[in-house]
Parts: C-alpha cells; sequence; structure tokens
C-alpha cells in the first residue's frame, strides 16, 4: 500500500523514481566506462563518425533495462550529442569562463549531464 510519505505534491512516486535513478545511472556507468572502447572514445565527438552512432546505441540498449524504448531511445541520442564536447565547452566558457579547460573538468561535466538526463527521465517515467 502506498502512503503519503511516497509521492510529493506533483503525484511523483518518489520510490519509483529513485529506483530508476540508481539503476539508470548504473546503466550508464556499465555504457559509458566499461563497454566503450578506444575507438569510440577517440572518435565519438564527431556525429558523422560511426563510433559516435555505436556508442549511442549501446547507452541506449543499456537504457532499456530501466526505461521504456522510446526514452531508452531518446537519452541514447542525448548522450550522443552530449559527447560531442559541445555543451560542456559551452558551460566552461559561459558559466565557468574557462576557455581551455582541463581534462578533468570536461570529464566530471559529461558526467554529471550524463547523470543529471538519467535523474530527469527518471522523475518524468515516474509520474
Amino acid at each position: 500500500m502506498e502512503t503519503l510519505l511516497t509521492r510529493d505534491a506533483l503525484g511523483f512516486s518518489i520510490h519509483v523514481a529513485t529506483q530508476l535513478m540508481v539503476w539508470g545511472t548504473i546503466a550508464h556507468m556499465v555504457t559509458d566506462w566499461l563497454l566503450q572502447t578506444d575507438w569510440m572514445a577517440i572518435n565519438k565527438k564527431r556525429l558523422t563518425h560511426p563510433a559516435a552512432w555505436v556508442h549511442g546505441a549501446i547507452c541506449a540498449a543499456g537504457m532499456l533495462f530501466v526505461f521504456d524504448w522510446p526514452k531508452a531511445l531518446l537519452l541514447g541520442v542525448i548522450h550522443m550529442l552530449i559527447d560531442t564536447g559541445k555543451p560542456i565547452a559551452w558551460w566552461c566558457r559561459v558559466f565557468k569562463h574557462i576557455q581551455d579547460e582541463p581534462v578533468y573538468v570536461k570529464v566530471w561535466a559529461d558526467q554529471v549531464l550524463h547523470v543529471v538526463f538519467v535523474a530527469l527521465f527518471a522523475l518524468l517515467a515516474a509520474l
């Protein structure tokens, strides 16, 4: 039986959103770190390169363990767009006022952005 503590004022199922967020983050870490090859990592910045699409498809496939196929597919596409590096470069330039961002800033900002989208999709799925 569901109690008032498991839904917020907007009707989100906090328990469901939390589970989706945890499993979505795990799926993201497995697909983005364990299943990504050097070939993908080197070439994924160009959407015209097959590596970007292979990596995006792997990420989408991982998300299928957590979300329905439209959400998983959209997360895969968003993952590819983030991996171009353009959103992170823009963020560093506009908000952090860094022109030549260090590698660690790029890597962590990239990961935070990926997880933020997983969280947004978890909240949407828990409506």
